[in-house]
């Protein structure tokens, strides 16, 4: 029992001199990264949220950090640290885009998907403009940061939707153009993207390559389902 009380002092104590760290960071020596881990120590140790949106609000305006840019959008988005959570559609979409520009693949992700309409929930409060979605999309998908990768992912796939689909009076239908954000996502572990891929092959009549991304959707959907297996029996 002793043990246990030591660690949990210990950890206590820990805590407690990171959040000094990331507040010396921040404030004393103005660096942004420091800003953002100071913002993720607020809101998930101290679980003040409306704490945590003034520093990402400052260092995505004063700074120009793209991922406290994403970060507050969401919350925004969310009502996540606002008075009765209060949800700013607008607002949000806005730090989106400042995060896409400043090289964010979250930023790119939710402002692309907001824009191109992907999101029913937001289009009573945004009308869509679909072909500014797409490039937001496109340009998260060209993104080579591998710590925003499963976002990355994500707007290739819902670039690729777009090319294969078509939007009536917008945007014509592409398939070269699903096919090369698809295969990016499907060879990514985006096992939608198969199944899109094998979709718009049939549909240009090539059996062969239909068949190659049907199965390689099939690999990817029971090694999910294996893993959910797995995760059942441990737990």
């Amino acid at each position: 029992m002793a043990e246990i009380l030591k660690e949990k002092e210990e950890i206590k104590e820990f805590l407690k001199n990171l959040g000094i760290e990331y507040r010396f960071s921040c404030y004393s020596e103005k660096n942004p990264q420091g800003c953002q881990l100071l913002a993720d120590y607020l809101s998930q140790v101290d679980n003040d949220d409306e704490k945590a949106n003034k520093v990402l609000k400052e260092n995505c305006d004063e700074r120009n950090y793209g991922r406290s840019c994403s970060t507050y959008g969401m919350n925004l988005l969310n009502g996540r640290g606002f008075p009765k959570r209060h949800r700013d559609h607008s607002a949000a979409l806005k730090y989106f885009i400042k995060a896409c520009e400043l090289n964010d693949a979250t930023g790119c992700d939710f402002a692309g998907k907001i824009l191109a309409g992907f999101e029913p929930s937001i289009r009573k409060h945004i009308s869509p403009e679909h072909e500014k979605g797409l490039r937001y999309l496109e340009r998260g998908c060209n993104m080579e940061s591998t710590a925003q990768l499963f976002e990355s992912i994500e707007s290739c796939h819902a670039a690729a939707f777009m090319y294969a689909s078509g939007v009536k009076d917008v945007l014509a239908r592409d398939d070269e153009k699903a096919i090369e954000y698809g295969t990016k996502a499907c060879n990514s572990g985006n096992m939608n993207s198969c199944k899109l891929l094998s979709i718009v092959y049939k549909r240009m009549n090539n059996e062969e390559m239909s068949e190659k991304f049907m199965a390689h959707y099939e690999r990817l959907k029971k090694q999910i389902s294996d893993n959910v297996g797995i995760e059942m029996q441990r737990s």
